[in-house]
């Protein structure tokens, strides 16, 4: 069941399931809304917050940390929960 490889082993998920985004897909926009937003910001000495959905957060939380996929979940935040990146 792909529902099941998206959540206990998102390093398997390869290929999208019923037009779902890949993890490729949801790491490229994330990966571009750092690097266009969220950096130029950094650099100017402003402080950002994202507010997203649980996926959205895993993976900003997985490129800023560099976290391997297979631990995408884990790197998530609980509902409501402040998590400060550095």
């Amino acid at each position: 069941n792909p529902v099941n490889v998206i959540f206990k082993n998102p390093e398997e998920y390869k290929e999208a399931f019923e037009g779902a985004e890949s993890f490729e897909d949801l790491f490229a926009r994330t990966g571009s809304f750092l690097k266009e937003v969220v950096e130029p910001d950094l650099a100017e000495g402003k402080h950002v917050l994202i507010v997203g959905h649980g996926a959205m957060n895993c993976s900003i939380i997985c490129q800023v940390n560099q976290l391997p996929i297979k631990d995408f979940w884990s790197a998530g935040i609980e509902n409501c929960k402040l998590k400060r990146l550095k």
